[in-house]
């Protein structure tokens, strides 16, 4: 928009905007949360109580004012999946996990168990998974026209190896020749979404609580950073 009509805004202009950009986000994600409660029943008192927390989260902190780029975007369209997916908006759900997989690729440590929750049939679960993890290919296709994107994916990919992360606490062993990790991360993530997947009675409580343990399994054994949410 600046270049289109040539207004030459500096940077304290573009800070203010985004700063705006952000608030108006957060309060959109405490109104998200409030549906949320309300379709979960919740008295007036909780909802409230549940939007505080939301508000003072690690999660909400790191993406609104510590990191402010695009993590913020991916917990909002992570709210509105589950928003959709309360309300059993199939086609909804999948397309706002696909945009927030799109903006942090992490946010599956989130949506696989939730998924495997909520889906017991095996095509139908492809296809919710190929829709989901399409989001990654998306960020590729949108953000690698951008110069600044890509500079940052080649100083990461330099500096950072993700994979190596997953397995650097784990029980190394070796059979002949070959030194194999068995990453504590993998094999509990593994065992979660199994869980997930064989949990038939599914109560609306364990929407929440399988993310919640999948992010402590990833906090407790991976080296992890607050750019990583």
């Amino acid at each position: 928009i600046d270049k289109g009509l040539k207004l030459g805004l500096s940077l304290v202009w573009y800070q203010a905007i985004i700063k705006v950009l952000y608030i108006f986000i957060v309060m959109y994600m405490c109104k998200i949360m409030k549906d949320i409660c309300n379709t979960l029943d919740f008295s007036e008192k909780k909802g409230k109580w549940t939007v505080l927390c939301f508000l003072t989260s690690p999660i909400l902190l790191y993406s609104s004012i510590m990191i402010t780029h695009l993590d913020i975007f991916s917990v909002l369209f992570v709210l509105l999946g589950i928003r959709a997916l309360l309300q059993k908006k199939l086609k909804w759900e999948l397309i706002f996990f696909m945009i927030a997989v799109a903006y942090k690729p992490f946010a599956l440590l989130g949506i696989l168990p939730i998924v495997l929750l909520t889906e017991k049939r095996v095509l139908y679960l492809l296809r919710n998974g190929i829709v989901i993890l399409a989001g990654m290919f998306l960020q590729s296709a949108v953000y690698s026209f951008d110069p600044g994107f890509v500079r940052i994916q080649n100083y990461m990919s330099k500096h950072y190896n993700f994979i190596e992360r997953f397995f650097a606490s784990g029980y190394d062993a070796t059979r002949n020749v070959y030194v194999i990790n068995s990453s504590y991360f993998v094999i509990g993530f593994a065992l979660l979404c199994m869980l997930a997947y064989y949990t038939k009675n599914v109560k609306q409580s364990y929407l929440f609580a399988f993310p919640l343990v999948g992010w402590c399994i990833f906090s407790l054994f991976v080296q992890w950073h607050p750019n990583w949410l």
